[in-house]
């Protein structure tokens, strides 16, 4: 079968899908390595967060058992 017009078209199309296909896999995963990263910090975040209130919580328990005594 000869190769025609249209057929070469198709073959170009084709090859742009791919590439555009390929560019759009490549921004997803540094958009996936970026929400990573964000959830990680949010992590840490929360964690420091929370050491800061338990120590707060502790501070307040610890006065008003002196309170307490008195």
């Amino acid at each position: 079968m000869p190769w025609t017009r249209a057929m070469d078209e198709k073959f170009k199309l084709f090859a742009m899908i791919a590439e555009m296909k390929a560019g759009l896999e490549d921004k997803m995963e540094a958009g996936q390595e970026k929400m990573k990263a964000g959830q990680e910090e949010v992590k840490v975040r929360q964690e420091e967060m929370k050491a800061r209130l338990e120590k707060k919580m502790e501070a307040g328990q610890e006065r008003m058992s002196r309170f307490k005594k008195k």
